[in-house]
């Protein structure tokens, strides 16, 4: 029990803080930006443009799903379609820069291409998937109940018979000072962070006991699983375990680096990165039972894949 509780407030030492540093910066970005350019910066003029600016900006902004999740709720109250919002939390926790960098320095940069373009390519079939299996209007409902508009925020129009919500935001905030803009800040990350928090603690409490129940040589193990089995595995062995990309690139880059298993090193790290209990209690917010239930499918896949093909590559 002692190592569960250790467990949990070491998560919460890390997790609370960067949950709450990403809503605030989410609610700054679309602040400051205001909602219609930030919904102009992610839609573009083709129906994927604005996926690949996505993608582009998940692959930059490594962040865990606590961290992705407030930035994606952001994209989606400045009216950015669902699959392009999708594209940026997918992919933002499975493409790692340090696994890529890393890649470079150990096999080379056709390696660590490799590795990214499969990623992002996988990021942007899963989401595509993922927006087909969760209806988007309901979605945006359970988005504004999350954090709903403040007093100033309201729309311009509400030209939207079928959701009742607005199709044209607000474009931004009257600058009236930094008091007046620091004012809405609080108020608006305030309420979305305290929506989230009673999610948190029973999430971090759980990911705590799955932490204190896998044994420590569980790695080893996997990395000694004899092909083909070692991929899907190494995949599985991710899953349970919360961390972020950094995390997860410490704990099994020195087994690449001996036993050169890129295939199951790289399945491990996306499926550890890309899936948590606290992102999916964070999730059930404004998703569906079914929606959570095909993200870790998507996910689970996505390490699969990927694990395979650079593994037969490399």
């Amino acid at each position: 029990m002692n190592a569960i509780l250790i467990n949990f407030a070491e998560l919460t030492v890390k997790v609370i803080p960067i949950l709450a540093a990403a809503v605030f910066l989410a609610e700054a970005a679309r602040l400051r930006l205001g909602e219609e350019r930030l919904k102009r910066l992610l839609v573009g003029p083709r129906p994927w443009s604005g996926r690949l600016r996505a993608a582009f900006l998940g692959a930059l902004l490594p962040f865990c799903e606590c961290g992705a999740f407030p930035l994606m709720v952001a994209l989606l109250r400045a009216g950015v379609p669902l699959k392009t919002a999708l594209t940026f939390f997918l992919i933002s926790p499975i493409v790692s820069l340090p696994a890529f960098l890393f890649l470079t320095a150990l096999y080379g940069p056709v390696v660590a291409s490799a590795y990214l373009i499969i990623t992002v390519s996988l990021g942007l079939a899963a989401s595509t998937l993922l927006a087909a299996w969760t209806n988007e209007s309901e979605t945006i409902r359970r988005v504004f109940r999350t954090n709903p508009p403040a007093d100033g925020d309201n729309c311009r129009t509400t030209t939207s018979c079928e959701t009742g919500l607005c199709e044209e935001l607000q474009s931004g905030v009257r600058r009236s000072g930094a008091a007046s803009f620091l004012s809405k800040l609080w108020s608006g990350a305030g309420r979305t962070f305290l929506h989230l928090l009673p999610y948190a603690v029973p999430a971090l409490f759980i990911a705590a006991l799955l932490q204190s129940v896998v044994p420590d040589t569980l790695i080893e193990r996997v990395f000694d699983t004899a092909a083909p089995f070692d991929v899907p595995i190494a995949a599985a062995a991710g899953v349970p375990i919360y961390a972020g990309d950094c995390t997860m690139f410490s704990i099994v880059a020195p087994f690449i680096e001996v036993t050169g298993a890129v295939g199951p090193g790289m399945a491990f790290i996306i499926a550890g990165a890309g899936t948590s209990i606290n992102g999916l209690v964070f999730m059930a917010a404004i998703f569906h039972r079914r929606f959570l239930a095909v993200f870790v499918l998507s996910i689970f896949s996505i390490a699969l894949i990927a694990g395979y093909i650079l593994g037969l590559l490399f």
